[in-house]
């Protein structure tokens, strides 16, 4: 390396699914299981993500929304309904106020454009 360069090498993934949707699936649907999990992913050791951003939406928003989708056919998640989709919002919620220092929630209730560029500006800041 010449003298005065220096190089820094990133890794940047985005996923829209890791950890933290199998902390919240998992244990919404199988009460008791984050011991389990935690136990897993300590044992594999399971990275976490340096940062997620939570978009958040008032679950009813969030339904109308997929069912405004042409051709949009239901999961084996999206037909247990609005309690199961209240306790999944919840869920994320609780993970993302005891995770403040990785995780930004992003509110979700504007258009797609807004709900991304408020995303976007988000992820500037963390480059």
């Amino acid at each position: 390396m010449r003298k005065g360069v220096s190089w820094r090498w990133y890794e940047i993934v985005i996923s829209d699914r890791y950890l933290d949707d199998t902390r919240v699936f998992q244990t919404v649907t199988n009460p008791g299981a984050d011991v389990l999990i935690e136990g897993i992913v300590k044992f594999c050791g399971i990275p976490e993500a340096d940062h997620t951003f939570l978009i958040d939406v008032e679950t009813a928003v969030a339904r109308a929304r997929l069912n405004s989708r042409a051709g949009f056919e239901p999961d084996r998640f999206e037909i247990m309904g609005n309690e199961f989709d209240e306790n999944v919002r919840r869920k994320y919620l609780a993970i993302a106020e005891a995770n403040q220092h990785r995780i930004t929630v992003v509110d979700g209730s504007g258009s797609p454009d807004d709900v991304f560029r408020a995303v976007e500006a988000l992820v500037r800041q963390h480059l």
